[in-house]
């Protein structure tokens, strides 16, 4: 009986090592070489991602440390959104079944700067958009139906339990007047819980906008989510 408790307790230790071995051992940041180009051609803007890499503690998941999405040169030479990480938490009872389930998405520390310049044209205007349009391609028959639904639908397969944005910042620079103006939601934190199709997730919002000092709180429920808007 001795023999048998020191080997179970050998054999779980062991996968304690294992699993704490586990983000050292596979480098996640193989796939960040292959899908980063394809950010940035669906995104028609250059993209900066630092590392992306396996997490154990708190929970098992993703960390995306250092993300940045520059701006249409057009606009500005500097980033026109980016984020200190972004932890992906992942149900680990789900995951020993096979089935990849998100807990928790926190955005750390994300900013996003957004120009309305002299001919009064948001820089958001140009995301996705290509510079010379390409050649068209002779419409195929479809294999499969359309998927019906709408812009929500993506909640369908990315539904989680908490998400939430920490230390945000969100900038508003007016340069189509005679006088340049700036606003910012600074300080901002938002968390919204049960995000999935057919709930209404809970919403915390708190902030401070400037230049005017004021504070901003927002609590209530949305939804509930459906597929189409």
């Amino acid at each position: 009986m001795k023999k048998a408790l020191v080997g179970f307790g050998i054999v779980i230790a062991l996968l304690i090592v294992a699993v704490l071995l586990l983000p050292f051992l596979i480098d996640l940041n193989d796939y960040k070489d292959r899908y980063q180009p394809m950010i940035e051609d669906a995104l028609n803007r250059k993209v900066v991602l630092d590392e992306v890499r396996l997490t154990i503690i708190p929970r098992i998941g993703v960390r995306i440390a250092g993300f940045t999405v520059m701006d249409d040169p057009a606009f500005s030479r500097t980033p026109f959104a980016s984020l200190a990480s972004l932890d992906i938490g992942i149900k680990l009872m789900p995951l020993l079944r096979g089935q990849v389930e998100a807990e928790e998405m926190t955005l750390k520390e994300p900013v996003t700067t957004v120009i309305n310049n002299q001919h009064g044209t948001l820089n958001v205007s140009t995301i996705g958009q290509q510079s010379t349009p390409p050649p068209e391609k002779p419409k195929e028959a479809p294999t499969a139906p359309p998927t019906a639904g709408g812009p929500l639908r993506a909640l369908a397969l990315l539904s989680v339990d908490r998400v939430a944005l920490e230390h945000g910042r969100l900038a508003y620079q007016d340069q189509s007047k005679q006088q340049a103006t700036d606003y910012t939601v600074q300080d901002l934190n938002v968390l919204l819980q049960s995000v999935r199709l057919g709930d209404m997730p809970h919403l915390h919002v708190d902030a401070i906008v400037q230049p005017y000092n004021i504070p901003l709180k927002i609590e209530g429920v949305v939804g509930p989510l459906v597929d189409t808007l």
